[in-house]
């Protein structure tokens, strides 16, 4: 009986700790991205959150909570449902197989990459299937309008992950990681 409660204990601490993170981070990123003056409204703190629980701490509950952001956010997107969803979902598992496959240490300039390279892959996910959209709809096709913003909007993401990676290294040592599936 004791073990029964004490994994159902466990298990509701896990649940717990799963839609804190939810609203949480769902909170954050909409008060960053609709408060904060420009450069600091391109901040995606969404994916970067996921990025960094996925790659970093190796944690399988990532994909569930990305599950409930991206359904969050659905809400608030002029996107048909479902797009963002499965850009962050995909975006999650290209990153972490990239990471897994070509960068093998935690560096500083890998982890500014990843920054990188998560919000580009979320960037294109999102331009694909919106441009997919337009071209069954007969329209034409929608052009990035401004090549500065998106090159603005990879670099403080890359930047904020650079700093919350060196604010975590200073407190404490990286926790082990699997570098694969």
């Amino acid at each position: 009986m004791y073990c029964l409660q004490n994994n159902m204990w466990g298990r509701f601490k896990l649940f717990g700790w799963i839609i804190f993170s939810i609203l949480g981070i769902f909170l954050l990123h909409i008060l960053i991205a609709y408060l904060s003056p420009f450069p600091f409204n391109q901040i995606n703190v969404t994916i970067l959150f996921l990025i960094w629980e996925y790659v970093y701490r190796a944690k399988t509950n990532t994909l569930w909570i990305a599950c409930g952001l991206a359904l969050l956010i659905e809400l608030f997107s002029g996107l048909p449902f479902g797009f963002t969803t499965l850009a962050i979902l995909t975006t999650l598992v290209t990153t972490r197989t990239f990471f897994s496959i070509i960068f093998t240490d935690f560096s500083w300039v890998t982890i500014f990459l990843l920054g990188v390279f998560a919000t580009l892959i979320i960037d294109c996910y999102l331009y694909l299937f919106t441009s997919s959209l337009h071209i069954f709809n007969g329209d034409t096709l929608p052009l990035f309008t401004n090549l500065f913003d998106a090159v603005i909007k990879l670099f403080v993401n890359g930047s904020v992950l650079l700093i919350v990676y060196t604010i975590l290294k200073f407190f404490k040592s990286p926790k082990t990681r699997q570098t694969h599936f």
